[in-house]
């Protein structure tokens, strides 16, 4: 029997690893059903993970605050005689503009399994597990957990699509 070079795992001729969904033949992406393949065998490929609503949800609801922070802090300026603004307030506007935005398109990225995503997530959730280490965060815990699924072999799975999808 064959095994995946990626995870391991047992393979036999269906063209992808059933545990890691990592493609192994080009010819298998052309879809189930002109393979004859079930659907349930490749179901993990369109499923997404519990996890990852979650993650795409905070991101998008992070990115909505930033900005609309942003809206509401002139607004409650002209409102309250008595709110001042920092004199750094305006020279950070373009940042958490720029931040927010970010946010947005990650959690969108995450929400539609986009391989760039996946990337930025790690990468970002691996900054922020170095930088938690050094302040002896308790968001050290929160990162490690983050890191350790995005490599689980079912995230990993919905952020390998087959192509075209």
């Amino acid at each position: 029997m064959a095994h995946c070079p990626i995870c391991g795992g047992p393979v036999s001729d269906q063209g992808f690893c059933p545990t890691c969904n990592t493609l192994l033949r080009e010819d298998a992406a052309v879809g189930p059903r002109q393979q004859g393949f079930r659907i349930e065998d490749i179901q993990q490929y369109w499923d997404r993970p519990g996890g990852i609503e979650l993650v795409a949800i905070g991101e998008v609801i992070g990115g909505l605050t930033t900005v609309g922070s942003l809206a509401a802090i002139p607004f409650l300026a002209s409102m309250l005689p008595s709110f001042n603004l920092a004199p750094g307030y305006f020279v950070n506007i373009p940042l958490a503009l720029t931040m927010g935005s970010l946010s947005l398109l990650l959690g969108w990225g995450l929400w539609n399994g986009r391989s760039w995503a996946w990337t930025w997530s790690v990468a970002l959730t691996a900054f922020g597990l170095v930088a938690a280490a050094l302040q002896l965060s308790p968001y050290l815990a929160i990162d490690a957990l983050l890191l350790y699924y995005f490599y689980r072999p079912n995230v990993r799975g919905y952020f390998r699509k087959l192509p075209g999808q």
